[in-house]
């Protein structure tokens, strides 16, 4: 059964029994005009061809020799004036040539013309026969959208053949085959115009290393110290409110540094806990014990027992007491020096006359004991014990601060008013770089020097604190230097070159450009113009940096750029870097190539494409077509002896289908109109 395969909407479908597409074109859904072709058959024929309409059934008559003799007075007789009128008033034929016309090649003529000017389109045709054939010519290719001589039984090709119907002149017949193979060839040449392919400019590829050869980097060297602090030492109370910063100096002066030890000791007194009765009893015992002098009289027991029960309260009274005993002990022991004295100077009398010098030995022995004993308690007393009162008092009073929170605040109000100005202003003038230090502990410095580093803690209550970290394992203090270390980097081009910034210096649009070839009917040159796909450039500069001298600019970087980004930036804003890498560079602003047989339009030839592009009702120059980019894959062609089973889609008809969306086609430029061959002309 025969089988027909149709181009519907761009596409091809079937194949269909042939009865079942007579129905359907029967039923008008499938219109006259649409290609069609058998199964593995290359050549596209109208279905109105293949199937033709079918017509009522029509009773044909012989004709008598009467009328055959009145048909052809009809044909051979003059021209209505009204008629010849219409064909010099339109400028189909001129006073000579007018006469040659027969009626029914006038009344084609007229209609034609009456026509095309419904349409709202002037067709302007020489004088003459010649002239008449070249504007029906111009009319069937500029007007019927059906390329000449490549669709036969179109539309077309029955308008030209219906004109040279029983011209009745062999001249005529002449001219009509001259005209048909001239517009055959000018309608190839159409189809190979329409056929080439704009290329799009020649980019230079990634942009990249441009603009990292743009890149200065001043100071490459990156290198970083890190470091962590222990700040456990730091009282609970205090951390919550507490910043901590690390302070890199050029230099630690020695005296800056002795007085932030002296502040970092009286920051640990001072938030260390307030002494109690017994932490004072046992500081005297173990820093006093040893100076204690030494006595077996019953007054110094009595001394021992008060300094083991000496309290904070009230230790100017207590000092008081001890320095008041001590002086009665003295005085009485005096007394008694002058009392002995004179005992044993009645003793040394009796001794004389007694004759009891036995006992009277036993006496003096006695005495001499007693008075060698109140020797020792009158040098403790008055000797030894006011050094060791005097050594607890200067004992008392360096330590007050531990026991006295009054002497705290005062001790801390004179630092901070005389010594931590100096230090400040020392810090002040020799500091680099400060960094705040993290949750956990941790810093990070610029540069290799790990070398007079110190910190600084910002408290809520207590004001800035000075400490020089220890750096030594063993070592103790306030806050602790850990993970000490340099890491050495040098910096790349690649490493800043998201952060350059530059700015749009130019805007530039090529292309649309209306090429033009040409060919001939009867020595008339009609002209076939394509305008090229227009492209979008910018050219972007490196900002300069305040105060740079402008003469250091660099040349600017041109970008081949989509029309939807050009439009939307203006001269003078700045780009991201990650979108101008996204763009191709060029060298300059390029445009698409003239290709094949297309040429810019000569100067003495503008005029002419202009004015014939105008008649035919098409606006000169035709926006710039919208770039094609090539298929991804070409498919293989069939090996030699195999027949594709669905035939190949009409160039019209491809030529037609809505190109796909592409990055490098300009989406400013026109869409092609469904008919290329119409806008070509």
């Amino acid at each position: 059964m025969k089988e027909l395969v149709l181009f519907v909407d761009g596409k091809t479908v079937g194949p269909f029994p042939l009865e079942d597409v007579k129905k359907r074109f029967s039923a008008g859904e499938f219109p006259a005009e649409t290609p069609c072709a058998e199964p593995g058959d290359t050549d596209w024929k109208p279905l109105g061809e293949v199937i033709p309409p079918e017509r009522p059934a029509v009773r044909i008559a012989r004709k008598t020799r009467e009328e055959e003799q009145e048909m052809k007075t009809a044909t051979s007789e003059k021209l209505d004036p009204d008629v010849r009128k219409k064909l010099l008033l339109y400028n189909l034929a001129d006073a000579i040539s007018v006469d040659k016309f027969t009626p029914v090649q006038a009344d084609t003529a007229i209609r034609l013309h009456e026509e095309a000017m419904k349409k709202g389109k002037k067709l302007k045709i020489a004088a003459g026969v010649g002239g008449f054939l070249i504007s029906f010519a111009l009319a069937s290719l500029l007007f019927t959208g059906v390329n000449f001589g490549t669709a036969p039984g179109g539309k077309g090709q029955k308008l030209f053949e219906k004109i040279f119907e029983n011209p009745g002149n062999p001249e005529y017949q002449k001219t009509a085959k001259r005209i048909r193979g001239e517009a055959e060839n000018l309608s190839k040449l159409r189809d190979e115009v329409a056929s080439i392919k704009f290329v799009a400019p020649r980019n230079q590829g990634d942009p990249r290393q441009t603009f990292l050869g743009n890149v200065e980097i001043k100071n490459p060297d990156v290198s970083t110290v890190s470091g962590t602090l222990d700040t456990s030492s730091i009282p609970e109370n205090l951390k919550g409110n507490t910043l901590i910063e690390v302070i890199q100096l050029k230099r630690l002066d020695g005296s800056v540094e002795e007085n932030i030890k002296k502040q970092e000791e009286l920051f640990a007194v001072l938030t260390s806990p307030l002494w109690t009765d017994a932490d004072l009893r046992n500081a005297i015992a173990d820093e006093l014990a040893e100076d204690f002098p030494k006595c077996d009289a019953p007054e110094a027991t009595e001394f021992t027992k008060r300094l083991a029960l000496m309290k904070i309260e009230g230790l100017d009274a207590q000092l008081q007491w001890m320095t008041k005993r001590i002086g009665e002990i003295s005085q009485n022991k005096e007394i008694q020096t002058r009392v002995q004295s004179r005992v044993k100077e009645k003793l040394s009398a009796r001794k004389k006359t007694s004759a009891k010098k036995e006992a009277e030995a036993a006496n003096s022995q006695r005495v001499a004991e007693r008075a060698a004993a109140n020797r020792r308690v009158q040098d403790w007393a008055s000797r030894d014990m006011p050094k060791f009162l005097e050594k607890l008092a200067d004992f008392l009073a360096e330590n007050e601060i531990r026991y006295s929170a009054e002497a705290r605040a005062t001790a801390w109000r004179e630092f901070s008013e005389k010594t931590l100005p100096e230090i400040s202003t020392k810090i002040s003038e020799n500091e680099t770089q400060r960094v705040p230090v993290g949750t956990s502990g941790a810093f990070i410095l610029d540069g290799r020097n790990d070398r007079n580093i110190i910190a600084v803690a910002h408290f809520e209550n207590a004001g800035d604190v000075y400490f020089v970290p220890a750096k030594e394992e063993s070592a103790t203090g306030i806050l602790r230097m850990q993970n000490l270390s340099v890491n050495r980097r040098t910096l790349k081009p690649e490493d800043v070159l998201m952060d350059e910034i530059y700015l749009v210096s130019e805007k530039v649009k090529t292309g649309g450009v209306p090429l033009v070839t040409s060919g001939k009917i009867l020595s008339h040159e009609i002209f076939i113009v394509r305008t090229t796909p227009e492209w979008c450039y910018i050219t972007v500069e490196k900002k300069l940096a305040e105060g740079e001298d402008s003469s250091r600019r660099r040349n600017g970087i041109t970008l081949g750029v989509p029309a939807e980004f050009y439009e939307s930036v203006a001269v003078g804003d700045t780009v991201p870097m990650e979108k101008l890498l996204a763009f191709p560079r060029f060298g300059k602003p390029a445009e698409s190539p003239a290709t094949g047989r297309l040429i810019p339009i000569p100067e003495d030839k503008l005029e002419a494409v202009k004015e014939q592009q105008t008649a035919a009702g098409i606006a000169f120059p035709p926006p710039p077509e919208k770039y094609v980019p090539p298929a991804p894959e070409t498919p293989v062609a069939p090996a030699d002896g195999e027949i594709s089973d669905v035939p190949t889609a009409p160039a019209s008809e491809i030529a037609a289908e809505e190109p796909p969306p592409s990055e490098e086609s300009s989406d400013t430029a026109e869409e092609q109109p469904e008919d290329t061959s119409s806008e070509e002309s």
